[in-house]
């Protein structure tokens, strides 16, 4: 990054959320080619003919999916949409993929 913007990110973002944003692809595939089939066989359904892809998460916990959501919006594909909310929208089904997010591991919407 520029000094300018090295600058601006130390001042405004201490807690480190742009570089959270900058990886979260990375660790997002590292997660995903790291399960293990034969000890969760319902993986495998992953690979099923979704409608999109939901990420759910609080403050923080959303940026990676709004990331994400703005890239596709961006790009065109598959429609992912990003809800910073207590359980799932009202126009979900079970044709669209959900991908909980939590920056803590603990956050409460995210684990109920």
């Amino acid at each position: 990054m520029d000094d300018g913007i090295n600058r601006l990110a130390a001042a405004l973002d201490q807690s480190g959320m742009i570089e959270f944003t900058r990886f979260f692809m990375n660790d997002f595939v590292e997660g995903y080619n790291s399960i293990n089939d034969e000890l969760q066989p319902w993986l495998s359904e992953l690979d099923y003919g979704w409608e999109g892809v939901l990420f759910i998460g609080m403050g923080g916990s959303a940026a990676g999916g709004d990331f994400i959501s703005s890239l596709s919006d961006n790009a065109g594909g598959l429609p992912i949409k990003c809800h910073r909310s207590y359980g799932l929208p009202n126009w979900w089904n079970q044709n669209w993929l959900v991908v909980a997010t939590s920056y803590s591991g603990n956050t409460e919407e995210t684990v109920e």
